[in-house]
């Protein structure tokens, strides 16, 4: 993760990190887990934390009234894609998830367009619904 702390009993409780999101969400998972379990969430604010630049994380789309998590890599997208639409499925229930669906054609149609990335896209959002956390290995 970037910068998180949880404490033992925390981690005994929820358990680990789900290994089969592998590269991207893992740590959002983790922390919607906590917050389910009832853990207090909090930020330092002073603290400092040093992560690498990668793609167009956050890149505006929709008329500047939302961002998209650009990542040139298909590995990074293709677990970003998945991984995202099962967090909201699971979390948020399946209102959000359509809406994260919609957003990805809207980004890769509109946006930036790439018909062979919203393919990847809705690629790995099925293997997700189907519970297939495997489709990624092949860009290792």
């Amino acid at each position: 993760f970037n910068g998180v702390l949880v404490t033992r009993e925390l981690a005994e409780r929820i358990g680990p990190v789900r290994e089969d999101f592998f590269i991207w969400g893992d740590d959002h998972e983790y922390r919607l887990r906590a917050e389910a379990a009832g853990a207090r969430i909090a930020t330092v604010v002073d603290a400092v934390v040093r992560h690498p630049s990668v793609g167009e994380l956050g890149m505006p789309m929709a008329f500047g009234r939302t961002t998209y998590n650009h990542s040139p890599s298909d590995l990074k997208h293709y677990c970003m894609a998945r991984n995202n639409l099962v967090n909201l499925r699971t979390y948020r229930g399946p209102v959000h998830a359509a809406a994260f669906v919609a957003k990805t054609a809207w980004f890769y149609t509109f946006t930036r367009p790439s018909l062979g990335r919203l393919r990847l896209s809705l690629e790995a959002m099925r293997a997700g619904l189907r519970g297939d956390f495997t489709g990624h290995e092949r860009f290792l």
